[in-house]
């Protein structure tokens, strides 16, 4: 009898256990083209992050874009934060010397419990030569 009851424990236990890490851990994913001029972008770094700060803790996933300028990334994270991913785009349309940068937010539909997104948020194809209004840019010193 008491064997059966610590095994009813142990279960009850392991159900919990399971249950709280599937819950806190949320995935996300996107898709898109990235064009300079209408010409596709290849080898754009593309990365998606737990938030808009885009520091590394918060990394979830880097690729970058094909010969045709196309990419998909996808990640999760089990963290305790606030889950409010980001595509960050690097690149160089328009500017050779220095790295042009901006981030994108992954709207709240596109974020599920689980390590996998069930679906992917589509950007579909993004002009780079205009000006984005989170956008940086860094260059190297002379």
């Amino acid at each position: 009898m008491c064997a059966s009851m610590w095994a009813g424990r142990v279960s009850l236990f392991c159900t919990i256990i399971a249950s709280i890490n599937a819950r806190s851990t949320q995935s996300t994913g996107a898709t898109g083209k990235l064009v300079c001029d209408g010409t596709p972008v290849s080898n754009a770094k593309v990365e998606l992050y737990t938030d808009r700060s885009a520091s590394p803790n918060g990394l979830m996933a880097t690729t970058t874009t094909n010969s045709t300028g196309d990419f998909i990334v996808k990640g999760h994270s089990s963290k305790y934060e606030t889950f409010r991913p980001h595509v960050v785009i690097s690149h160089h349309c328009h500017s050779e010397r220095c790295e042009r940068k901006f981030s994108m937010m992954v709207p709240d539909s596109y974020t599920k419990s689980g390590s996998k997104p069930s679906e992917l948020f589509g950007l579909g194809s993004v002009e780079l030569k205009r000006k984005f209004p989170t956008e940086t840019k860094t260059c190297p010193k002379p």
